[in-house]
């Protein structure tokens, strides 16, 4: 089963839309939301209540938050949540890297493996 995906507000727009357009080129779709679509957390959602949504919702967070986020998921953790994975993006890299490796993990990994993992995009 496919990683299902959730934007946050930090890189709404470009990614997705990019995403969406890539995924369509290689005969797939994601599951993706961002932060701010009508199913997805509303703008503005502190990160402690964006980890417990990704959690309920089983979506891995894509951000760039390398300053906050990191402090959140580990107090996320240690008041026994999980994380269904996190993937931050790099900055300085080709846009078609993180394109092509976001798609890449959403078909090659399987959920239980990001399960608790930040990874760093582009690997």
């Amino acid at each position: 089963m496919p990683l299902k995906y959730l934007i946050d507000e930090n890189l709404r727009g470009d990614l997705a839309d990019s995403l969406r357009l890539a995924a369509r080129a290689r005969g797939t779709d994601l599951d993706l939301l961002q932060v701010g679509d009508p199913d997805a957390p509303p703008l503005s959602t502190v990160d402690p209540d964006l980890l417990r949504w990704c959690e309920q919702h089983d979506r891995t967070l894509i951000s760039r938050d390398f300053r906050t986020l990191p402090q959140h998921l580990a107090d996320h953790r240690a008041a026994g949540g999980f994380s269904p994975g996190i993937f931050l993006i790099r900055a300085g890299h080709p846009w078609h890297e993180v394109l092509d490796d976001l798609i890449l993990l959403a078909f090659a990994a399987a959920p239980q493996e990001v399960r608790n993992l930040t990874r760093y995009v582009p690997l």
